[in-house]
């Protein structure tokens, strides 16, 4: 049973994950990016962030790197968190509801679509990716995560 989603925005595009994946959420100018390990996930570069003297390995996707944003913090280890460009809520599962969507029209880090109770646009439902799938042979068929996939109508 999902306890609720955390929702956040990367450009015009907003995404959930679910509330138990998350260990925390803290501003990018409370922790230090640390350079890239030339490694990606999902098509974008593995970074690490400096939270609180512990480094995390995290995947930076906003738009633009030198504005604040938002690091989701990933509960378990093997997975990277995510700056993004902002979290926007914390919502209650019965906010968003399940949508059907053709499974190919998702790329491969949705794992599926809602939303939300009251009506607008879609969200993409997905997971913090693995770190131990990091590749240095990016799929460049589909978007990389971040890149707008749906415009809302």
């Amino acid at each position: 049973m999902i306890d609720g989603y955390v929702m956040f925005e990367v450009g015009a595009t907003t995404f959930a994950v679910a509330v138990v994946s998350v260990r925390e959420v803290l501003r990018v100018s409370d922790v230090q990016l640390l350079p890239s390990s030339e490694r990606t996930v999902a098509g974008r570069e593995l970074a690490l962030v400096d939270a609180r003297g512990r480094a995390v390995p995290v995947l930076d996707l906003r738009r633009d790197a030198d504005l604040a944003g938002d690091v989701l913090l990933a509960r378990e280890d093997d997975r990277a968190g995510l700056v993004v460009d902002r979290v926007t809520a914390v919502v209650r599962p019965g906010e968003l509801s399940a949508e059907t969507a053709p499974e190919l029209a998702l790329p491969s880090y949705a794992v599926g679509l809602l939303r939300p109770a009251d009506g607008g646009p879609p969200v993409l439902l997905v997971t913090l990716p693995a770190v131990a799938s990091a590749t240095d042979e990016p799929d460049r068929s589909e978007p990389a995560l971040g890149e707008p996939v749906l415009h809302a109508g």
